[in-house]
């Protein structure tokens, strides 16, 4: 059976992905009251969080099938439904383009398809790992917290400069891209230790300056910015010919 400690050591990580749960419940509720700066905030947050369950459950050598579970469960809600939700509120809120039918239609159609590719991606990133079939460095297909990601700080950068006028019309393709995109044969590296001093620079300057970023509400425009850095270059340089994928 085990001890107190290492009841306690397992408590730790779950408590911090319930925790980032929480906050992608309460990003829902404040984008239906039409908040969505703080809503998108929240999601941005909800991305260091997840980072920071899996850092403690390594850590504490706290790892459980429970608590993969409930991971893949706190990723759905936080990175496949809330923004879905926050970008189908946000265009189609009163005098925005898409706030009637049949735009209010296909916004929320979008909405849909984009929550469901992230719940497919889920389902079948545990199955692989279950059956101990997992990529070491790189994602098949794009990982929901990083659609997640982008679409928050892309969200901040809109309702920041009143761009969401301007380019509501087109986010539900973004939705609609990012969904296939999770589901795709399409690799991205995982920010694991590398020989390339610049992946290791990068990584590290990040874990550092994004989370007082996000406390402190300031430069949404360096978090959508390192979020594409990342995903443009990671996806060129492993799904160039001749790459092998490990």
């Amino acid at each position: 059976m085990p001890s107190k400690k290492q009841r306690l050591a397992f408590v730790v990580p779950n408590f911090i992905t319930c925790f980032g749960l929480g906050l992608g419940v309460v990003a829902i509720l404040l984008s239906i009251r039409g908040d969505f700066w703080n809503a998108a905030w929240l999601l941005a947050a909800c991305v260091v969080v997840d980072k920071l369950d899996g850092t403690m459950a390594r850590l504490l050598n706290a790892n459980s099938q429970i608590g993969v579970e409930l991971d893949s469960l706190s990723d759905f809600v936080t990175f496949c439904v809330s923004p879905g939700i926050l970008v189908a509120a946000a265009i189609t809120a009163p005098g925005q383009a898409l706030a009637e039918p049949p735009g209010m239609i296909i916004a929320y159609a979008s909405a849909i398809i984009y929550a469901v590719a992230g719940a497919i991606r889920l389902a079948k990133f545990n199955t692989i790992e279950h059956r101990g079939e997992g990529l070491k460095r790189n994602f098949q297909g794009i990982p929901t917290t990083m659609c997640g990601a982008l679409l928050s700080s892309l969200m901040l950068v809109l309702v920041k400069y009143n761009l969401i006028a301007v380019t509501g019309v087109w986010l539900p393709a973004l939705l609609v891209i990012l969904g296939i995109a999770m589901v795709s044969q399409v690799y991205l590296p995982k920010l694991v230790r590398r020989s390339s001093k610049f992946v290791n620079y990068f990584t590290v300057l990040n874990v550092a300056v994004m989370p007082i970023l996000i406390v402190t509400h300031q430069l949404p425009e360096y978090l959508l910015a390192m979020t594409m850095l990342y995903l443009v270059v990671g996806m060129a340089a492993v799904n160039r010919r001749g790459y092998e994928i490990t």
